[in-house]
Order: structure tokens, then C-alpha cells, then sequence
């Protein structure tokens, strides 16, 4: 595959992939998609994590024009990130945001759960599309994206309230945030989850009050 220099931010579709078939499998890095589309998986390439989108005029993300070019409506779309990134935030993030918008244009998405540090070439050579098929799918209101939903309603001006059935809208004062640094919210339900998750939190008042510097 080549790409000349300054062209634009493209999706990789390997020989085989279908882009009119009912599942389609994303990933990151040209080879994955080959070799998940070797095993008959029907897997696409981002050249990068973030690649699936630019920006349009008002700054906003929007897909590039292969994955637009998509009719995504009553499709599934799994997103194959390599194995570890619950444990990397702006993996995690960007997983989370391309989901969003696939969903916005009407797929249901799940997200593929590769064990370990496990990528997507390396597992299929040691195990199999059929161990494949057997992994663990996701949603993306599983708690492993509480951060990056709460990102993205940050980047909106907002802090909607999570797809969690049992959060509710908070006040954040921090931009950014991870394990064991302090956030402070105004929803005692939000305020209980994100402590939950090893989070170091402080209601709202108390943040004010005490003028803690973050």
C-alpha cells in the first residue's frame, strides 16, 4: 500500500473488504486489516488511531470521506483497538469518539475486547478467526469509557448526562483527569461512580470552598 505525501487522510480497504456487507471491523494499522481480511473478517485500516477524522470548518470532528462514504444504517461495527487500551487514555478516547459517530450515523457498535496487549495480526495468527468470534463485545456505555464520554461532552460545552442508566449530569472542574487526581462534580450519583473507579472526587461546594488548586 503507498500513500503519496499531503494527500488526504484515507481509509485502508484491503483486497476482499466489503463495504456494503453487514459487519464491518475497524482497526489500527494497514497489515491488521489485511490479515483480518485474509481471515475473512472484513477489517478496514486506520493508518492511525485519531485518522478517522478532520475537521470541518467550525473546528468540529467529522469522518473522512471514505468512512462517510459508508451507508452505516442497520450495519454492526466493531472496533478492534490493540489489547491494552483500557490502559491508555487517548487510545481509549479516540475508541470512544469514532464509535459515537459511526452510532450517530446508525450502526451498532461493539467494541472487541483482544486479551492482554494482544493485536489484532499477531492474535489471528496464534489463535483463529473462530477464537475471534468469541471474544468479548463491548457497548459504549460500558464504564471503561466514563472518562472519554465525559470528554467529549467537555469538548461539546456540556456534560451531558451519561448513557449509564445510573449517572447523572455533573459540574466538572477539571479538563483533564485520570486515576488519583482530584475531579469536582455536582451530581452525588456522578460523584459516587467516578470514586468507584479510583478516582480521587470532591463535591462541588467542598472544591469551592476549600479552593483546592488542580
Amino acid at each position: 500500500y503507498t500513500q503519496p505525501k499531503g494527500s488526504p487522510v484515507r481509509l485502508y480497504q484491503p483486497p476482499g473488504f466489503n463495504p456494503q456487507a453487514k459487519v464491518i471491523r475497524l482497526t489500527e494499522g494497514e497489515k491488521k486489516g489485511c490479515k483480518g481480511c485474509m481471515e475473512g473478517l472484513n477489517v478496514a485500516a486506520l493508518g492511525g488511531i485519531w485518522n478517522f477524522a478532520v475537521k470541518d470548518g467550525n473546528g468540529n470532528p467529522v469522518l473522512i470521506d471514505d468512512l462517510a462514504a459508508i451507508d452505516w444504517r442497520n450495519k454492526t461495527a466493531e472496533l478492534v483497538p490493540d489489547g491494552d487500551w483500557k490502559a491508555k487514555e487517548g487510545v481509549r478516547h479516540a475508541v470512544y469518539r469514532l464509535g459515537r459517530m459511526l452510532r450517530d450515523r446508525g450502526a451498532s457498535v461493539r467494541i472487541v475486547a483482544l486479551p492482554g496487549n494482544a493485536k489484532l495480526d499477531d492474535y489471528l495468527v496464534a489463535h483463529g478467526s473462530a477464537t475471534f468470534h468469541r471474544l468479548p463485545r463491548l457497548k459504549l456505555n460500558d464504564q471503561a469509557f466514563t472518562d472519554a464520554h465525559i470528554k467529549e461532552g467537555m469538548r461539546a460545552g456540556s456534560t451531558p448526562e451519561l448513557e449509564c442508566p445510573d449517572v447523572f449530569t455533573g459540574a466538572f472542574v477539571r479538563e483533564r483527569y485520570g486515576p488519583s487526581q482530584i475531579i469536582a462534580v455536582g451530581s452525588e450519583r456522578l460523584l459516587q461512580l467516578l470514586t468507584a473507579a479510583g478516582h480521587v472526587v470532591l463535591p462541588l461546594a467542598e472544591y469551592r470552598q476549600a479552593q483546592v488548586v488542580v
